[in-house]
């Protein structure tokens, strides 16, 4: 009996753990072979935040282009800038993080991103 309970007791505090805890990336972006951009299509809540990691060198140039149905979709990358487009030189080797935030309800958004 006791060690039902305690194992109920353990399993409700991971989960609880799982659903609060904001993750580094929820997603990575990859570049096919031979490509310099990639895209990347989802949809993000009402307020909500998205992240995403891609890996860049120092002077490399990055753009990040998103487009949402509620025009209320930013992207956020690190070292460089915000905006609905982002351009700029990376300043290190790195894993970058890019961060989709929603200032609206609920969309579909859909985010390029280029690294030459």
């Amino acid at each position: 009996m006791l060690k039902s309970f305690s194992i109920k007791i353990v399993l409700m505090t991971l989960i609880i753990a799982l659903l609060t805890v904001d993750t580094i990336a929820q997603g990575t972006i990859r570049f096919a072979r031979g490509s310099s951009s990639a895209t990347v299509k989802g949809k993000i809540s009402k307020d909500g935040e998205i992240r995403y990691t891609v890996r860049g060198r120092a002077g490399q140039t990055i753009t990040v282009t998103v487009r949402s149905g509620n025009n209320y979709v930013f992207a956020g990358v690190e070292a460089v800038g915000q905006g609905r487009t982002v351009t700029g030189k990376l300043p290190y080797d790195s894993s970058y993080i890019i961060e989709l935030s929603n200032g609206g309800n609920a969309t579909d958004y859909t985010m390029v991103v280029t690294i030459k």
